[in-house]
Order: C-alpha cells, then structure tokens, then sequence
C-alpha cells in the first residue's frame, strides 16, 4: 500500500506552477517500469511537466516514484472515479486530470493541494465543471470538434476559464492552441516515436524531445 505523499504547495500555488509549464507531456504506457523510464526521459528533455495515465498498470506507483525523485511536475491522468483521485492524491499527484466530472474529485484534489482538471466538451459540460469548482477545463478530443477554432467559440462567452486542450495536439501544432487561448496542452501519443518506445531506447527518446522541444 502507498505511502501517503504530502504536498507542500496550496492548490493555488499547484496550478500557478502549471500554468508556467504551459506544455503537459503524456506518460500512457503497457507497463509501469516502461511508464518510468519515459516519464524520467520527458523530464530529461526538458518539460517541465508530465502526466502519469491511469491507464497505465501500477500509476500511482509510477507517480510516487517520479515525485520521490523532486523532479518537474508529475501529475496524475485518466482520474475517471474515487478510487483513483484517491490514490493519486496518495502519491503525492501535484495536479488530476479527468477526462469527465468524477464525483469528489475536486475536492479530494484540493485537500492534498493539488490542481483538479475535470472533462468538459461543450459549454454545458464546461460550466457544470466550473460549478464543480474544477482550476482548469480539460476539452478533449479537441481536434474532432474544430481544434483552435472551437476553443476561441467556447472562450468568446467564457473568457476567464482556463483550458487544457488534449487530443490532437502536438509540438507543431501546440502554439496554434496556446494563441487561441488554451492554458495548457497535452502534448500526447504523437510526442515520441513509437520504434524508440518500443526499443527501449531511452537516451534517443531524450534527444529526439528535447530537439523538438528547441524547434517549436
């Protein structure tokens, strides 16, 4: 059983941290010992901040052993009911993202200090995650539903909600977002190539980020 990981931040002073980082690297894996090597190698490449999926098996491991370490801003993905705010708010998560409106999240996000990010596509979505009292509004998949286009629409009679924008989006593609208006970016499946992934070849990975990261 995880250790309880205690955060020294305030929900405020979490997510003042993430929104500088502006970029979110994806960490979605088959294995926890492969979500730790890549996690490690994202941080090494330069971004400042990384979510752990709970898709991948043994996520909150995977976060506390990346927060263990005090490096960048690990935070936890695919939150989608309590068990995993649980144990992610146990692992020391500074930041939840649901890609829906899980019940007790924000809260639980909140009492560990931790920003929470709930799903919301349309603008009902959007004000019922407001209302949830939800930091950010994670829309996704944004590019099914009009990519930058649809988030100035939705901005236009919501401007003060901050966005992360996720689904679709990638280093070339990220800065079209962030000039429509979006917070943060969730820079996803498209970040690293899938042969050195599956090599295992953790310096390329490092290297193939971090010229990417420099060209964008």
């Amino acid at each position: 059983m995880l250790e309880s990981v205690q955060l020294a931040s305030s929900p405020a002073g979490s997510l003042a941290r993430l929104l500088e980082a502006r970029r979110v690297g994806l960490v979605r894996t088959r294995s926890a010992e492969t979500a730790l090597a890549l996690g490690r190698a994202l941080l090494d490449a330069g971004l400042e901040a990384i979510e752990v999926s709970f898709v991948t098996p043994d996520a909150a491991h995977v976060i506390a052993a990346l927060v263990a370490e005090g490096r960048g801003i690990v935070g936890a993905g695919t939150v989608i009911d309590a068990e995993r705010a649980r144990a992610a708010s146990s692992a020391g998560a500074a930041f939840l993202v649901s890609p829906g409106q899980p019940a007790g999240m924000v809260e639980r996000a909140h009492e560990a200090g931790a920003t929470a990010i709930l799903g919301g596509l349309t603008p009902t979505e959007i004000l019922s995650a407001l209302a949830m009292g939800a930091d950010v509004v994670k829309v996704f998949p944004i590019r099914a539903v009009g990519g930058p286009s649809y988030l100035r629409d939705v901005l236009a009679p919501m401007p003060d909600t901050r966005f992360l924008v996720s689904g679709g989006v990638t280093l070339a593609n990220h800065r079209e977002y962030l000039a429509a208006g979006a917070s943060l970016c969730t820079l996803g499946s498209g970040l690293v190539p899938e042969n050195l992934l599956i090599a295992g070849d953790w310096p390329a990975v490092t290297a193939h980020v971090r010229a990417a990261l420099a060209a964008s």
